[in-house]
């Protein structure tokens, strides 16, 4: 489930499932149930106004069986803040799953979205820095400390972060996603062209689709048609 693939969710979900039905008082079943439901609903593999629900279901069920558990509040926060914008419960969510086990790198990870999503930068990058020293090579946390970066406009930084995952794993869509959007962003495509072009071919086809929709948003047919020539190889 790391790796975030369509494949990879779907079978986590079936193996926390697995966990539920041989223990159903297990917390960290339903909390790694929630992650994968809310893995599938932002990856568009599901209807949202189905997924979000069950995610919340079992992320509250994981904290009624024990309340002890870092993973169930990290879970639970993500709800609160992705689905509910509920902030002041997220915090709180987080702060204790970090409470409970200062060395759980996602409770950490999240915290510095959530942080970052409210436009507190110094503490969202001061979060992602601690969940980076914790775990240098995870794979989800690099392409996060770059999108942290970059809704801080540290741009330099951001695209240093992207280009370090992908010399952890050349294949991981996530990292492409977000060096596109830091992209987007500061309008320099001038190094993103070799970056998208040799990076999976099931990728390409969803770059293009960025570069275009910039086109009609923003109205850069140029631009667009420009960086589309270099994912035209």
């Amino acid at each position: 489930m790391n790796r975030r693939s369509r494949e990879g969710v779907a079978r986590a979900k079936e193996l926390f499932q697995e966990i539920i039905d041989a223990e159903p008082d297990s917390g960290m079943g339903y909390a790694g149930l929630a992650d994968a439901h809310v893995l599938t609903a932002v990856q568009g593999h599901a209807p949202p106004q189905q997924v979000w629900p069950e995610a919340k279901a079992a992320a509250e069920r994981a904290v009624e069986l024990d309340a002890n558990l870092a993973e169930a509040h990290a879970s639970l926060g993500l709800i609160r803040s992705f689905y509910e914008w509920d902030w002041k419960n997220a915090a709180q969510e987080f702060d204790r799953a970090i409470e409970l086990n200062p060395g759980y790198v996602t409770a950490r990870q999240r915290r510095a979205t959530y942080l970052s999503r409210l436009g507190r930068h110094d503490e969202a990058i001061e979060e992602i820095q601690r969940a980076r020293e914790i775990d240098p090579l995870s794979l989800s946390v690099s392409p996060s400390a770059g999108v942290i970066y970059s809704m801080a406009r540290e741009h330099n930084m951001a695209v240093e972060q992207f280009k370090n995952n992908l010399e952890l794993a050349s294949d991981y869509y996530r990292t492409y996603m977000a060096l596109g959007r830091c992209q987007l962003e500061t309008q320099d495509f001038t190094g993103g062209g070799s970056l998208h072009s040799t990076g999976p071919p099931s990728f390409r086809g969803i770059t293009r689709s960025w570069w275009r929709l910039w086109r009609l948003v923003m109205g850069g047919p140029v631009i667009t048609m420009r960086h589309e020539s270099c994912l035209s190889n």
